[in-house]
C-alpha cells in the first residue's frame, strides 16, 4: 500500500459514518467525481462574477 501511496500524485479520503467500512469501487469513484464536479464548477461560477 505505501508503494501504491508514494507512487501517486494525491491520495484521498472519502469520511464514512454509522458502521460503513468500505465502498465498493463505482460508488468511491461517484462521490470522487462528485466532488471534482462540485469544486470545478464552483470555481468557475466565482470566476465569472
Amino acid at each position: 500500500m505505501a508503494i501504491l501511496l508514494a507512487a501517486a500524485d494525491a491520495s484521498v479520503m472519502i469520511p464514512m459514518s454509522g458502521g460503513v467500512d468500505s465502498l465498493n469501487v463505482a460508488a468511491a469513484s461517484a462521490v470522487a467525481f462528485w466532488a471534482v464536479r462540485d469544486k470545478t464548477t464552483q470555481s468557475r461560477h466565482s470566476a465569472s462574477g
